[in-house]
C-alpha cells in the first residue's frame, strides 16, 4: 500500500504540511518496505489550480491513503472518488503520523529523520526557506525571456490583426481562444498582454486573453480527464472559457465607463 502525506521537507522527520494545495513535498511512502519517495509539488508557491495539480499527483503516483493537514472539500472528494482514504488534520512529522496510522517506519528510519530534523532545524531551513522564493522565480523567468522572444519573432503586427479585428465581441472570443491554448503564469501574461496592446488588440481582447491564460489551461486537459474524469474536466474547461470572457466584458467595459 502506498500512503501520501504532504510535507514541508523531503524526508520522514519532517513536518506535515498544513495545506494540502500548498505543500512543497508529496512523501509516498511504501508501506511493506517504509521506502519513500518525495515528489516536489508544482503548485507549491500557489497560483491557480494548486489544489488539482496535487490531486493529479497524488492520483497518479498510486496513492491509497493521504495524510495531511487540511484540505478543501472539493480536493477531497476527487481523492475519494479515486478510492484514496484521506486523513486530514494530521500534525507533527511524517515519521510521527505514519506510527499513528499502524505504520511504523522503524527505529532507523526515525532516528535518522530525526538527526537530519535536529542538524538542520535552524540554519537549514531558513536558508532553504530564503531561496526557495528565488529558485521558483528561475523557471518563470525563463518563459518569460522565451516568451518574449517567441513572441516578438512570430506574433507579426499583420498576423494579429487577421485575428482581432477590432469588434467587441470577436476580440473578446479571440482572445479567450488564444489564452486558453497553454496553463501560464499570471506574470507572463501581463507581457504578453502588453505586447498585444502595443500591437494595437484592444483592451476587450488583451483582457479575455490573460483571465484565460491562466485559469482555462487546454493543454493539461488529458490529465485532468485521467485524474478527475471527462465530465468534470470539460465542464471546469467551458465554464472557465466562459467566465474569461464574461470577465473581459465586465471589467473592461466599467473602465471604459469610468469618468475621466
Amino acid at each position: 500500500m502506498k500512503i501520501g502525506i504532504t510535507v514541508e521537507q523531503p524526508n520522514l522527520g519532517s513536518k506535515v504540511a498544513e495545506r494540502f494545495g500548498l505543500s512543497p513535498y508529496l512523501l509516498v511512502v511504501d508501506s511493506q518496505t517504509l521506502s519513500f519517495e518525495a515528489i516536489p509539488n508544482p503548485g507549491a508557491s500557489g497560483g491557480a489550480q494548486a489544489g488539482i495539480q496535487m490531486v493529479i499527483l497524488a492520483i497518479s503516483h498510486g496513492v491509497e491513503v493521504l495524510l495531511t493537514g487540511y484540505l478543501s472539500p472539493v480536493a477531497e472528494k476527487h481523492l475519494t472518488r479515486n478510492g484514496i482514504k484521506v486523513i486530514r488534520g494530521v500534525a507533527g512529522t511524517a515519521g510521527a503520523a505514519l506510527k499513528a496510522c499502524g505504520q511504523d517506519p522503524g527505529e532507523h528510519a526515525l532516528a535518522e529523520g530525526e538527526e537530519k530534523k535536529d542538524a538542520y532545524q535552524r540554519f537549514i531551513p531558513a536558508l532553504k526557506g530564503a531561496l526557495r522564493p528565488f529558485a521558483g522565480l528561475l523557471p518563470v523567468m525563463a518563459g518569460v525571456i522565451l516568451l518574449i522572444g517567441l513572441f516578438k519573432t512570430f506574433f507579426m503586427k499583420e498576423w494579429i490583426a487577421g485575428i482581432f479585428s477590432g469588434g467587441i465581441l470577436r476580440d473578446v472570443f479571440s482572445g479567450a481562444c488564444l489564452g486558453s491554448l497553454l496553463a501560464g503564469n499570471p506574470i507572463n501574461s501581463y507581457l504578453i498582454g502588453a505586447g498585444l496592446v502595443h500591437r494595437g488588440v484592444s483592451l476587450f481582447g488583451v483582457t479575455a486573453f490573460m483571465a484565460a491564460w491562466v485559469s482555462v489551461g487546454v493543454i493539461q486537459l488529458p490529465a485532468e480527464m485521467e485524474a478527475l474524469g471527462r465530465r468534470f474536466a470539460l465542464a471546469r474547461i467551458g465554464l472557465s472559457f466562459c467566465f474569461a470572457m464574461a470577465v473581459s466584458l465586465f471589467t473592461t467595459g466599467l473602465f471604459y465607463l469610468m469618468p475621466g
